[in-house]
């Protein structure tokens, strides 16, 4: 790594520093590089300082900061006289939150407020989910947030100097203008502005230009992204015969990224300098133009008749402030300036990868809000965790932050890893939230092909494209990859199988030595489970499953054979036990309690869902009779059956269906309804209700939607 920096002609030092660093080692576990010799942070020359050399390891450990001394006490870094220093910063690991984050460096004397800073230099770096973009950072001094006057202490190497000198920040100027809808219907971007300079400081102040919007014709202040840009007056050119196609004669401040500008919306070129030295071209109506500008060409004859200047078509007017706030208007002025805009090739249509980086790379809520309100002094860092472990997906939640002018598009589309590890042919189209909101409805992997797979060890199990093409010349889509995010979506519905947590033993017995466990058919189809047993000194340890089956709508038995001296016995919570249950997506309503007298002998549930093909719901109730004083958590589930729309599946997602549920069997309701407590005893009616939904699927890609769901307590024959 190199860093070089100029000083200016007008300093005692070398014109340029020239600094390398070697890095001669680097530790895969901890991520830190070790280099020969430290980096130096601030380097350069200060008026004050003197020469700068503060030199820090890459871990930002102070190996020598002899140039940084104030009375024998370490000081903060110091600059050039243009406010400018270079270095490395390192982010140490689990440290910063993903998204935009602010480095600052500041001379606060506060170390808790940030308002105390007369002066400061800051940059953004991001870090997102799918990608990680560091930026080159662009320190300089922020005069404009200090007071109308500060105060600087000279100073030398070691020895404070009791000289003290107050400078006065010097006015702004601004250039207001505008595109013509006509000519540029769909706005444009700028590459950078073209400045026409007379004279310069002698001295390395930076001038600074930006663009901003105005508010009823004067400058509002706020710079358009990516338009500030600080040049050091080594970096500006001085002519006496200034012309826009000699590059001898203009200053060019390039901007980091192009700059977008509407048609028929008022903007405003701002400049400032500390000093009154910097002196710029401006054309004064009914005056005579300098002879150079009047040229077609810079090599031309200077025009033998002097020329007048008329009104600029394109042009508002000159600006004057005394506080970067209140404006003054000249109507007779125009800065001597030109734009230079981006020409986009419309014939290509780049396509733009964004890829889960090995990893997976993941955050969890947005805040710590649940852990904090159960412990809010133990809020471990939940951001930019990365875990080893393959991730499967039912859905995605796609969001871009992009922006789309007029006669432009940007197309996306997206291929996954299938859950057996290979790539689907071709690609998906899909339509992303904006700017970091969710889609209201998450991207469905409806293609018969299942799961898909996120895999921690490659880079490409999920591939992103935007397509980008434009019909404008002038103008181009943009995206910020800072802004695009995927959700992983895992739908936790399952159809009906077996799982450990149901299962329960209750005597090991003993004698055992390879015991066969066999567990009842399922409800729906032969997808049986498959049951094992762990036998420890001929006692039964546990019970566990080896495959899940499916369709276990009501509670399984288990049975235990082989030779034995004592018989193992075990248990599965099911569906229709009065607690737990096999299922894994399910809701319950609160239990309603009907006034005294009004007991109910039937029950009707409706409910409205999306239901596609391989899908299916379940209804269940729980009642207690006013004669029963038994408990009624304590009573059991029972399933009821679908009487209408058998065999009726959803279309499309937004084909809701009602469907209508009653006891009975075999999609015939019985009309009546009955139960019996954990006593033994029957009852046919009841005083208190529950109803509890269960949700199955074959496949994790496609799963029920249910809209809202309504109950009715009947007389017993009555039906509906």
């Amino acid at each position: 790594m190199s860093y070089n920096y100029s000083t200016g002609s007008t300093q005692t030092l070398s014109s340029i520093f020239n600094y390398t660093a070697n890095i001669i080692a680097y530790d895969t576990s901890t991520n830190i590089a070790t280099l020969d010799t430290p980096v130096d942070i601030s380097l350069g020359y200060n008026s004050g300082v003197g020469q700068i050399s503060s030199q820090y390891t890459i871990t930002g450990t102070s190996v020598d900061v002899s140039q940084a001394i104030q009375n024998g006490v370490s000081a903060p870094l110091s600059t050039d006289e243009a406010g400018n220093f270079v270095g490395i910063f390192n982010v140490p690991s689990t440290t910063f939150q993903t998204g935009s984050r602010v480095f600052r460096v500041d001379n606060r004397k506060i170390s808790t407020d940030p308002t105390t800073a007369t002066c400061y230099a800051e940059a953004t770096f991001t870090a997102s989910g799918l990608s990680t973009t560091s930026q080159q950072l662009d320190f300089s001094p922020s005069i404009d947030s200090s007071a109308s006057s500060f105060t600087s202490v000279a100073q030398g190497p070691q020895t404070l100097v009791s000289t003290i000198t107050s400078y006065t920040p010097y006015d702004p100027v601004a250039q207001t203008f505008i595109l013509q809808k006509e000519n540029y219907p769909n706005g444009l971007f700028i590459q950078s502005v073209k400045i026409f300079f007379a004279t310069k400081p002698t001295t390395n102040i930076p001038v600074k230009l930006y663009i901003t919007p105005t508010v009823n014709g004067s400058p509002s202040g706020q710079a358009l992204d990516y338009s500030t840009v600080t040049l050091t007056a080594d970096q500006i050119v001085t002519s006496s015969t200034p012309h826009y196609l000699d590059s001898s004669t203009y200053t060019e401040f390039m901007f980091n990224a192009p700059v977008y500008i509407q048609s028929g919306v008022l903007y405003a070129i701002i400049i400032h300098a500390n000093s009154p030295d910097y002196t710029i071209y401006y054309a004064q109506q009914n005056s005579l133009a300098v002879p150079s500008t009047a040229k077609a060409l810079p090599t031309d004859a200077s025009p033998n008749n002097p020329t007048k200047i008329g009104a600029a078509p394109y042009v508002g007017a000159l600006f004057e402030s005394q506080n970067s706030i209140t404006w003054t208007a000249d109507q007779t002025k125009d800065l001597m300036f030109v734009i230079d805009r981006c020409v986009f090739d419309t014939t290509k249509t780049p396509g733009i990868q964004f890829n889960v980086l090995q990893g997976l790379p993941y955050r969890k809520l947005g805040h710590n809000d649940l852990q904090y309100k159960l412990d809010a002094t133990n809020v471990p860092n939940l951001y930019g965790n990365f875990t080893n472990r393959n991730m499967r997906s039912d859905a995605y939640n796609i969001t871009t932050t992009d922006f789309v002018p007029g006669q432009t598009a940007i197309n996306y589309s997206y291929s996954s890893t299938l859950a057996n590890g290979q790539v689907p042919t071709g690609s998906y189209p899909v339509s992303p939230g904006k700017f970091g909101s969710p889609t209201p409805d998450n991207i469905p992997l409806g293609d018969g092909q299942g799961e898909r797979l996120l895999i921690s060890s490659t880079n490409n199990s999920f591939v992103l494209t935007a397509t980008m093409t434009s019909n404008d010349a002038n103008v181009s889509p943009i995206i910020s990859d800072d802004g695009v995010t995927l959700y992983n979506i895992r739908y936790m519905v399952n159809n009906m199988g077996i799982g450990n947590n149901v299962i329960s033993l209750t005597n090991g017995g003993a004698g055992y030595s390879s015991p066969t466990v066999t567990i009842s058919a399922p409800d729906v189809g032969s997808d049986s489970a498959v049951l094992a047993a762990n036998v420890v000194s001929g006692v039964i340890q546990n019970i566990y499953v080896t495959y899940p089956g499916s369709g276990y709508l009501t509670t399984p038995t288990i049975s235990i054979t082989g030779s034995n001296t004592t018989t193992a016995t075990a248990l599965v919570y099911g569906e229709t036990s009065s607690h737990g249950g096999n299922s894994w997506a399910k809701y319950f309503t609160k239990k309603v309690v009907m006034t005294p007298g009004n007991d109910s002998g039937d029950l009707r549930v409706y409910y409205t869902a999306y239901k596609p093909t391989g899908t299916n719901v379940y209804v269940y109730y729980k009642i207690l009779s006013s004669q029963d004083s038994s408990k009624f958590d304590d009573q059991s589930w029972q399933l009821m059956t679908q009487v209408s729309n058998q065999n009726v599946f959803s279309t499309s997602p937004t084909n809701y269906i009602e469907f209508e549920c009653a006891p009975g069997t075999n999609g015939s309701a019985a009309n009546i309804i009955s139960y019996t407590n954990t006593n033994g005893q029957t009852y046919n009616n009841f005083i208190q209700f529950a109803i509890k939904v269960v949700m199955a699927t074959s496949d994790n890609t496609l799963v029920p939607l249910i809209n809202d769901i309504r109950a009715l307590a009947l007389p017993a024959g009555t039906g509906i």
